[in-house]
């Protein structure tokens, strides 16, 4: 539902295969569909006490409650659950990429797409916020300078955007391209290529990085706009950046991000040897001579 029946999830999980060599990060969080298949009572249940033990988990409580009546009422929830044997350590394992690598998939959909990744750093690295900067000039909106390229200026595409990944180890940054019906997702990558290859040579400006820097932070606002939401950005620091303490510095960290900042990793990770291309296809459906479809 998620996945197989969304063009664009699959097409993303086909890049992010071909993107990783040798990192888990290329595996789909639930496995492959054979994976799946073949799952057995037992391998749940020994995933089960490895992964979900206390000793593996981090707990956080937000909103208005007695500090001490809850640790009594989680002792009572958890405390009688026992520790497990520390779960393997993911280490990082991918190579650098030599050269770029390309997949075609084709889907049932309604125009063709394209998904460019390059390899970026994880976010606890220094250079992490200026990436999501970097990915917010580029595909942020409307305003965003693919967007204004291909949608509105040379009119190859229908919606451009860009994101990239919260991980704990190297991920990926990417971009989106829905190519106009008739255009061709090698006119749609040329363009993708001159934007970026513009931006390399100029570099961004203040008043870009401000815009994107303003955009973050509203972003952050949001985040923390209901004690659920609160509790969810506290866990993904502490377990990503390994302090929930991040959250309350990240306005600054985004301050000190420089034009200077974005250009250089722009030149330095948006290139060609560095990226994955996934083209997707829209699938016809051929009618059979005896009224079916093949």
């Amino acid at each position: 539902m998620r996945v197989d029946d969304v063009p664009r999830a699959k097409l993303n999980e086909e890049v992010e295969a071909v993107a990783f060599d040798s990192h888990p990060y290329g595996q789909p969080a639930i496995g492959w569909m054979t994976d799946i298949q073949h799952v057995t009572l037992e391998s749940c249940k020994d995933f089960f006490r490895t992964y979900y033990a206390p000793n593996n988990a981090v707990l956080c409580l937000a909103g208005d409650f007695d500090p001490a009546s809850a640790r009594t009422q989680i002792r009572k929830a958890f405390g009688d659950i026992p520790r497990q044997p520390p779960p393997p350590p993911v280490l990082e394992s991918e190579d650098p990429q030599s050269g770029e690598r390309r997949l075609t998939v084709s889907l049932p959909a309604e125009q063709p797409a394209i998904n460019l990744t390059y390899h970026m750093v994880p976010r606890r690295d220094p250079d992490y916020l200026a990436y999501e900067l970097l990915a917010r000039i580029l595909g942020g909106g409307e305003s965003s300078r693919l967007f204004r390229d291909l949608v509105y200026e040379k009119q190859v595409a229908t919606g451009a955007d860009a994101w990239i990944d919260e991980s704990e180890q190297p991920g990926l940054i990417s971009f989106w391209v829905d190519v106009l019906p008739g255009k061709s997702p090698e006119e749609a990558i040329a363009r993708v290529d001159s934007v970026i290859a513009t931006l390399q040579k100029s570099g961004v400006n203040a008043a870009e990085v401000d815009k994107a820097r303003n955009q973050a932070l509203s972003n952050l606002a949001r985040q923390l706009t209901t004690n659920n939401d609160r509790a969810i950005q506290l866990l993904i620091a502490e377990l990503i950046d390994g302090d929930y303490r991040r959250v309350f510095k990240l306005a600054k960290e985004y301050d000190r991000v420089t034009a200077a900042d974005v250009t250089r990793i722009a030149r330095k990770s948006l290139v060609p040897e560095n990226r994955t291309v996934g083209i997707l296809i829209p699938k016809t459906e051929t009618a059979s001579l005896e009224g079916g479809e093949k």
